[in-house]
């Protein structure tokens, strides 16, 4: 491996081989993405920016050939090889954080909700800045792995790539222009990520019968953003996560989901509706499911809990409230 190469891998990219259409993963004050951070904000296991789009960018300079064109004897010779779409699993490590930020803003809500706290709270504010920065970091990651993979192919279908670094900047900086030219609610409005993090908080603040409103509502709009726009954009929200069971009716304390629609129910009351055959779905989707259409999700499973705790504190503090009228 070259110098450039190894300096790559540690971080350090010459200006040529520094992205230009990078997303920016900076607070609005020109603070870096680490800037007001505390305990509660999870580790990021050392990636950044540089980190997870560094070794994308070493694979295309491994066999730097701007001197001439990779043609489908480059690819018999080796080359294409070099141009390996298997990372490090960046796709799943960003996800991690993502869902690991979500649960700390999702304790910092319970908090507040606890001591019935202004839900405009700073942390939480920031939790959701960081969410949106990792969430366009993993954005970033796939357009550069897609346009890799582009070079890929072309090489095995036997064309003749001519400077392929720059045709692989070139592809890079038209997708991330037009990824940054989005408006915020276009951008994280159809997030699944984005959407399940809000909904966590949104839990964690609100009673069980207050369903949250759609993202179009929750992500303001920016100066010079139509409000109608949102017409034409399939966003997330306006949905209330159910926590009992279609067939039991309580909450959930080892739920099981259906691959076929995401509804989820308990585990043995569900095995037990289905046993070896074929029925809808219980929570009255009409999906035909069987068992082995079942799995679990520790996520949702760690969601039940924290629920069924907020609903027992709540209903204790209640309690308490009914009991101190009563003396009085």
């Amino acid at each position: 491996m070259s110098s450039s190469s190894t300096s790559r891998r540690s971080g350090v990219h010459s200006s040529r081989g520094r992205p230009t259409g990078s997303t920016t993963v900076a607070s609005e004050g020109g603070s870096s993405m680490q800037d007001g951070m505390d305990e509660d904000t999870p580790h990021t296991n050392g990636i950044d920016h540089v980190d997870a789009i560094g070794d994308i960018d070493e694979a295309l300079h491994e066999f730097d050939q701007r001197s001439f064109p990779l043609s489908h004897s480059a690819a018999d010779a080796g080359i294409k090889a070099s141009i390996d779409t298997n990372w490090p699993p960046y796709d799943s490590m960003l996800k991690d954080i993502i869902n690991t930020l979500s649960e700390v803003a999702e304790q910092r809500a319970d908090a507040i909700s606890e001591r019935k706290g202004d839900e405009s709270d700073a942390k939480l504010a920031r939790y959701d800045e960081l969410c949106r920065q990792f969430i366009a970091l993993q954005e970033e990651t796939e357009v550069r792995k897609a346009s890799l993979q582009d070079l890929r192919d072309r090489l095995t279908r036997r064309e003749e790539v001519k400077d392929a670094p720059e045709l692989y900047q070139k592809q890079v900086d038209q997708a991330m222009a037009e990824l940054n030219g989005k408006t915020q609610r276009q951008r994280y409005g159809q997030s699944k990520l984005y959407e399940r993090h809000r909904s966590k908080v949104w839990t964690a603040l609100h009673d069980d019968d207050d369903p949250m409103p759609p993202l179009a509502d929750i992500i303001p709009a920016q100066a010079d953003e139509v409000e109608e726009e949102t017409d034409d954009i399939a966003m997330y929200g306006a949905s209330k996560q159910q926590y009992k069971c279609p067939l039991t009716l309580r909450i959930m304390v080892n739920p099981m989901k259906s691959k076929l629609c995401s509804h989820a129910y308990e585990r043995e009351a569900i095995t037990d509706y289905l046993g070896n055959t074929t029925k809808e779905c219980p929570a009255g989707c009409h999906t035909k499911m069987k068992k082995n259409n079942l799995y679990e999700d520790p996520d949702f499973t760690r969601e039940c809990k924290n629920f069924s705790r907020r609903q027992e504190r709540r209903l204790q503090r209640d309690r308490t409230q009914t009991q101190a009228v009563c003396l009085d």
